[in-house]
């Protein structure tokens, strides 16, 4: 009986993680060729070698370090619209239910009038392994998702770097006023 039950949890597990994949995909093989609608799929392997490539001529620290970061990047899907939005709000939100239930996190969500930015991710083991960015309103849409084995530790090193190599801003100070005498 345990074996019965560990076998099914192990198989809803298997489902529920192979779901928000499939989610993504499915939704990037329905929609990319409707009216209006530009795809580009970038395979990883492309990334990979072009960063290579360009890793050795660049010169500059922290062009260098983006592109580090970059040769972590996998597989990369992108859609847009730009003049109408032919990709109705049901199909988009049910790909935001879905993507939540298969294990990503909302990252950042903001909504301004009627447009609505989503950047969700999958975490796992201190890697991000997903990344999927959803823009969407009336009149335009962008759906980016990227397959990639990025630590966090290097998100944090380049924004160190970046951070060391941007001088801060002076802090306006304002006249205190003089204290009233008793």
């Amino acid at each position: 009986m345990k074996k019965v039950i560990g076998i099914s949890v192990c198989l809803i597990a298997f489902w529920v993680a192979a779901g928000a994949q499939q989610s993504t995909a499915d939704f990037y093989r329905m929609h990319k060729r409707e009216q209006g609608v530009r795809n580009a799929k970038i395979p990883g392997w492309l990334v990979w070698v072009s960063t290579g490539v360009a890793h050795e001529i660049v010169k500059e620290e922290q062009t260098k370090a983006i592109l580090r970061l970059a040769r972590k990047v996998k597989t990369t899907r992108l859609l847009m619209a730009e003049t109408h939005n032919p990709i109705p709000t049901v199909a988009v939100s049910n790909l935001m239910q879905d993507t939540r239930h298969g294990g990503y996190d909302d990252l950042l969500m903001v909504q301004q009038g009627n447009k609505i930015t989503s950047i969700m991710g999958k975490v796992k083991k201190d890697k991000f392994h997903r990344l999927l960015i959803v823009v969407h309103s009336d009149d335009e849409f962008v759906f980016f998702e990227m397959k990639s084995n990025i630590r966090i530790k290097d998100i944090t090193e380049i924004t160190n770097l970046f951070a060391r190599k941007t001088p801060l801003l002076p802090a306006k100070t304002t006249p205190k006023a003089n204290p009233p005498k008793v």
